[in-house]
């Protein structure tokens, strides 16, 4: 009679040393292919900031698992101040000589969780839209719940005469302190 398939004559009934070498190589291959996802997802879970600066979408799978992206780490990437709406902007000329502009309003969080308040930028801009000069501010909060407002005010002893309305923004960078004087574009 032959031998059983997978053994060799005389053996007894064991596998070859071939198949059992095969069978090795291909649990290691398995091994290491879950030990190289394991360590992409720990890495993933790791670098949350570069990954979402690098593949924006990843911010909402990040935020369903619950794993919180530093937002305020992100510089000026496009979703810092993501569920951000400043509203009620007014500015006002103060002082004995009107020699201070005051820009007052709200920051407040639209979206559905707590979001950093990063810092913001008073931009003052002339009548066909151009920015003239610009400062960065801080408001008292660091954050904000789902639904929360704060209000914010900063005020410059000097500004171009040419402007005609200020615009509020995210910050590219951060601010060092409250308030602060403006700097031509």
């Amino acid at each position: 009679t032959a031998p059983p398939r997978g053994s060799a004559a005389g053996t007894g009934g064991l596998p070859s040393t071939e198949l059992r070498d095969r069978r090795g190589r291909r649990a290691a291959g398995w091994i290491g292919l879950v030990l190289l996802v394991g360590a992409l997802i720990v890495a993933a879970a790791i670098a949350r900031n570069e990954v979402v600066r690098l593949w924006p979408p990843a911010y909402a799978i990040y935020e369903r698992l619950g794993l919180p992206v530093d937002l305020a780490a992100l510089g000026d990437h496009p979703l810092v101040g993501a569920g951000l709406a400043f509203q009620d902007v007014e500015t006002r000329i103060v002082g004995a000589d009107g020699d201070r502009l005051v820009v007052s309003g709200v920051v407040a969080n639209t979206g559905d969780r707590p979001r950093p308040i990063p810092a913001l930028e008073a931009v003052l801009i002339d009548g066909s839209g151009a920015a003239l000069a610009s400062w960065t501010f801080s408001v008292d909060q660091s954050s904000l719940a789902p639904g929360a407002r704060a209000l914010f005010e900063t005020a410059t002893d000097s500004w171009p005469e040419a402007a005609t309305d200020v615009r509020v923004t995210v910050a590219a960078g951060e601010v060092e302190g409250g308030g602060g004087q403006p700097s031509a574009e």
